[in-house]
């Protein structure tokens, strides 16, 4: 995978890495989900903005949301600072975050979060480090990590929750562990593995994806390709709850079949003649947990009427809140839709390639 990353939301496919995903299972299943969420659109940062473009920012990749609902953003285009500040309210604070490799300076954002504190962490996954801001931007220190193809949660105690990923011809495994500041295991959580699709014959077309999240003193973890068990920790690594998440026997889609050519496009000249697209789908995509715990789950389910991806809301103790429709940006292993305080942010796609931040109220 290439660094140990940060994870708030976590997942990603490399092509020659296929990553497993998540799960949380409830007391009771989630299959009677109760009710469609309407949504009311409260804000929107528009990267297309010429306001934005005044200030610098052009591009949205990444994004993460305080304690107090302020908004932090990555853009990978600004030279001069990478991260852009913006209120509950959407208005522009401030951008900091120079771009340089020295003492708090930022090459390339692979991960952000906000831990219970407020302070935010970025995850520079070029120069394999973890830059600490304080709420208003302001560098208080940063730690060196290993390049070991992990995904990392710092806690409050000074360990983490660590994700990594293992891959042979035969098989990618991931194991969640707790290690200390020195990386040195503590206590092992939970491993899976799945057999290498970019090495069978056939090559079956799925995305073997896990999911590392954080919510409040609370880890998340789950594997679809194993089950639509979504688990939670504490800080301790005991199991909390479990929670069933997804659309079990969710049928292929040409959807769905675009997307993973697409997502696969520079090795799919080589391997297209082995291709073979499943009967079913894994029960979920990915997942993000919010502030109080609360789960976002992205299902491949797509409902062509409301140009959408059908998305579980569960609350912070695992029960169902509701479903949405959304048109937000994802990518191989990994979605950019949060949920927190009664508001559901995600990042959508325009027409035009610029990329905005939808905030929605439930009401």
């Amino acid at each position: 995978m290439g660094g140990m990353m940060i994870m708030e939301n976590g997942v990603r496919l490399v092509f020659s890495v296929v990553l497993a995903g998540l799960s949380l299972v409830s007391t009771q299943a989630s299959a009677q989900i109760p009710k469609v969420l309407r949504l009311e659109t409260v804000l929107k940062i528009d990267s297309e903005a010429p306001e934005n473009a005044a200030r610098g920012l052009s591009d949205i990749t990444r994004f993460t949301v305080g304690r107090k609902g302020q908004v932090y953003i990555f853009d990978p285009k600004n030279k001069d600072q990478a991260i852009f500040l913006f209120d509950e309210k959407g208005a522009f604070i401030k951008a900091f975050g120079k771009r340089g490799q020295g003492p708090g300076e930022i090459q390339l954002v692979g991960d952000m979060m906000v831990d219970n504190n407020g302070v935010l962490i970025l995850n520079d996954v070029n120069e394999k480090k973890l830059i600490f801001f304080d709420t208003n931007g302001a560098f208080i220190k940063e730690k060196r990590i290993p390049d070991d193809g992990s995904r990392i949660i710092p806690l409050d105690n000074g360990r983490f929750f660590v994700c990594t990923s293992q891959m042979t011809n035969e098989s990618v495994s991931a194991s969640l562990r707790i290690c200390d500041g020195e990386n040195r295991e503590v206590k092992a959580i939970d491993q899976v593995a799945k057999p290498n699709i970019f090495y069978s014959n056939p090559i079956e077309a799925r995305f073997n994806l896990w999911t590392l999240a954080w919510g409040s003193h609370r880890a998340f973890f789950g594997f679809p390709g194993r089950d639509e068990i979504i688990r939670q920790y504490d800080e301790s690594g005991n199991l909390v709850r479990e929670i069933r998440a997804g659309v079990r026997d969710a049928g292929m889609t040409e959807k769905y079949k675009s997307d993973f050519i697409k997502i696969i496009a520079p090795i799919y000249e080589m391997i297209k003649d082995k291709l073979v697209f499943p009967k079913s789908l894994p029960p979920y995509h990915s997942f993000t947990a919010g502030p109080n715990d609360e789960l976002a789950v992205m299902t491949y389910e797509w409902n062509e009427g409301e140009k959408g991806f059908k998305y579980l809301f569960f609350s912070g103790d695992g029960q169902p809140l509701g479903i949405a429709y959304l048109d937000a940006a994802f990518n191989d292993g990994e979605m950019f839709v949060k949920m927190g305080d009664g508001k559901i942010y995600y990042l959508r796609e325009k027409p035009s390639g610029y990329k905005e931040l939808v905030v929605a109220a439930i009401r």
